[in-house]
């Protein structure tokens, strides 16, 4: 039989491929047609408004609030009750719940076409089944088409048994060998989700006790509702009231557990594409396993919220724990966020790292990304930095970047998101700090393959110790082979002890001290009591010491130091000669090497006790302030705390008084603002900043500081 032969879509009429899917039972063939059909978007009505939560809250007795669920309900809770829900209704029996229940659906009930849209992972182009395509107008059987085993299954599962199906599924509704249309679709696949009746997520048939997990899971989400703000609650209603209670331990059994860690590892999880699939569609899609379903508002919540639970087995929260963070919405789903979560995912064509999240960035930035399979990776790549580099002036991509994983082709300043497998070295410095202030980027193309950047070379490395064990078991004892000469005696260069040093870059800075929202970090002052304990040959048992243990990375780093006295951890991949490097616009600090030309390779990142708080542009804070990290939003935002006066301020004291032309503004954080910003605006031109204009290179020039220029290769 022949094979299908696409027509083309007409582009100005905006169509759409669908296809019709023929009743049958499950070991018939597979039966389908194939029709065009336009995809315009729908106008809302003008009368589709729903109150904001903040005007909600207004209208709130004092002792009542008002959340939002992953459903987009509004759940109304009474204070001083353990924060739990109470209700879907509003308090005042007089309110008008219609108007907060009432939610735009996308699409219209007039809306057409009427389609439910697939999500599914591929697999490999392996024993191919033959799908048959029906002319729509003879209905009779005329060509053949050739499809992979999992998307067959699927089908055969989704059809129907008495009626057509249509449905919109990508590897057969764009021609694949098409590069044009490829590139056009691929621009339309968030509309196409978004406009869907329903979005259906296969993980594939039933297998390892999944429709026992699917169960677990829709009774689970019955009992809890996480919120958009990351609160938990119990849901109204709930037989289980105390599920939501992180210390609550769930009552299930091995068996349970093995079924819900098996259905996590499903390809479907490891894959780029399905989650913008999955997002777009939130309240209209649902998760299917052989025969059984679940929404899937209900499997977010899970990965939301298992991994923090009292007794969740380790297995069960490493499954999906590092799903959740793609989760965050809103402002959180940041780009670099988002392709940081990419990098460790599967897709058959390396450029999809960035198309297959293209959808779920602002619009601002969706817009300057085109699709084009025609161009190498390596270009995608590097248009996809700069694009980011030009729109929010930060180089925060540049933390996703180690030399270990360059591969040919791409500059060393352009992150390899084609990795996958485990996590590289390079991307286990664990906490963003402000070692340029808040600085912009001053970064200029030089040609396609040179980045010049500005910042300051602030020490060289004199020696790296990698650890001699990478068993996890005995952390203590690896970090022991870390120590330095002189340790309970010597004063560190930049001030202080050198215990104490040696202890923050143990734990890259994550103590109490610095971050006080971590209920979970120690102080450093019970690190050294019990460092020291340790130190005298006394038997290591504390909680300081316990979370070494946890959560300490010795055995994937090697501990730095330089000629300078100065003392870090960085990739394993750091050498003798390697310089520490602060550039403007960035989070961490870098390791830079120098080639024979003079020009600089990005090693990777590194922690540095005593560059990590602007010391190399402003330097150091007096000693009665400490930087701090706080997290009112999910955001690291950094305050100085004074030990004198225990106040905590947001002003750096080393710098000079804002002048009279700038003045700092007020505003809400957006999707498109850099990990660390406040907005500055100038009040003669009106340009906004969304960096101090006091840490711009010529103000810090005019202080005395010399910047350094750097051409990364």
């Amino acid at each position: 039989m022949a094979s299908y032969t696409y027509q083309k879509l007409d582009v100005s009429n905006e169509e759409i491929r669908l296809i019709s899917l023929i009743p049958g039972k499950a070991d018939d063939d597979i039966l389908s047609s194939i029709f065009h059909a336009p995809l315009i978007p729908p106008q809302a009505k003008s009368n589709a408004y729903r109150p904001s939560l903040e005007e909600v809250e207004q209208t709130l007795p004092e002792d009542w609030t008002v959340q939002e669920n992953l459903e987009g309900r509004y759940l109304f809770i009474q204070l001083g009750t353990s924060g739990k829900p109470n209700s879907w209704t509003h308090p005042d029996p007089s309110f008008d719940n219609s108007s907060v229940d009432f939610k735009i659906q996308q699409p219209l009930p007039d809306f057409e076409p009427k389609y439910d849209a697939l999500s599914y992972p591929w697999g490999l182009a392996i024993n191919p089944v033959t799908a048959h395509i029906l002319d729509p107008s003879s209905k009779q059987h005329q060509t053949d088409i050739q499809i992979g085993s999992n998307l067959a299954c699927a089908l055969r599962h989704l059809r129907y048994n008495d009626q057509p199906r249509t449905l919109w599924i990508d590897a057969v509704c764009i021609n694949q060998s098409d590069m044009d249309e490829r590139n056009a679709q691929v621009k339309r696949m968030g509309m196409i989700y978004s406009l869907a009746r329903k979005v259906v997520i296969w993980l594939g048939p039933e297998a390892d006790d999944s429709t026992h997990a699917i169960s677990t899971l829709v009774y689970f989400g019955k009992q809890v509702e996480y919120f958009t703000s990351e609160k938990i609650g119990d849901s109204p209603g709930a037989t289980e009231p105390k599920w939501w209670n992180p210390v609550c331990q769930l009552p299930y059994d091995e068996r349970t557990w093995s079924s819900l860690v098996a259905l996590f590892r499903r390809p479907w999880f490891s894959r780029v594409w399905v989650l913008q699939e999955a997002l777009l569609a939130n309240q209209k899609a649902e998760i299917q396993c052989g025969d059984a379903f679940c929404p899937w508002t209900t499997v977010q919540k899970a990965i939301q919220i298992l991994p923090g639970k009292a007794g969740v087995p380790r297995e069960v929260a490493s499954s999906i724990t590092s799903y959740r963070n793609a989760l965050l919405g809103g402002v959180k789903r940041s780009f670099t966020r988002l392709m940081l979560w990419a990098t460790y995912r599967h897709c058959t064509d390396p450029r999809d790292k960035v198309y297959g999240v293209l959808s779920l960035l602002s619009p601002l930035i969706q817009n300057k990304i085109e699709p084009q399979y025609s161009i190498p990776m390596s270009q995608v790549y590097m248009t996809t930095f700069l694009v980011y580099l030009n729109h929010v002036k930060r180089l925060e991509l540049l933390d996703q970047c180690t030399l270990g994983d360059r591969c040919d082709g791409l500059p060393s300043w352009v992150p390899n998101w084609a990795i996958s497998g485990g996590v590289s070295s390079g991307h286990i410095i664990q906490y963003v700090r402000q070692p340029s202030g808040l600085s912009a980027a001053h970064a200029k193309l030089l040609s396609s393959d040179t980045l010049e950047v500005v910042g300051k070379r602030c020490a060289r490395i004199s020696s790296v110790n990698s650890s001699t064990s990478d068993d996890t078991a005995d952390i203590l004892a690896a970090i022991r082979l870390w120590e330095p000469e002189g340790l309970q005696t010597k004063t560190y260069v930049s001030g202080g002890s050198l215990l104490d040093a040696f202890l923050e870059v143990v734990v890259q800075g994550r103590t109490r001290e610095r971050c006080p929202y971590a209920r979970n970090f120690p102080t450093l002052a019970e690190l050294r009591k019990e460092y020291q304990e340790l130190l005298l040959g006394n038997p290591a048992h504390g909680e300081g010491l316990s979370y070494l243990k946890r959560f300490s990375t010795v055995h994937m780093l090697s501990l730095l130091t330089t000629r300078e006295g100065y003392l870090g951890v960085g990739s394993q991949g750091a050498k003798e000669g390697d310089f520490v490097c602060v550039l403007l616009g960035c989070n961490r600090p870098k390791l830079l090497r120098e080639t024979a030309s003079g020009d600089f390779l990005v090693v990777g990142d590194c922690f540095f006790h005593g560059l990590m708080d602007a010391e190399s542009l402003l330097g150091p804070l007096p000693v009665h302030l400490r930087m701090e990290l706080l997290c009112p939003d999910g955001f690291y935002e950094t305050a100085f705390y004074n030990a004198s006066t225990k106040e905590r301020s947001t002003e750096d004291a080393r710098l000079p008084s804002l002048s009279p032309e700038w003045e700092i503004t007020q505003r809400e954080r957006t999707q498109d603002d850099p990990f660390f910003f406040r907005e500055f605006k100038n009040l003669i031109t009106g340009e906004t900043l969304t960096s101090d204009p006091r840490m711009l290179p010529g103000a810090l020039e005019q202080r005395g500081v010399t910047l350094d220029t750097f051409r990364l290769v």
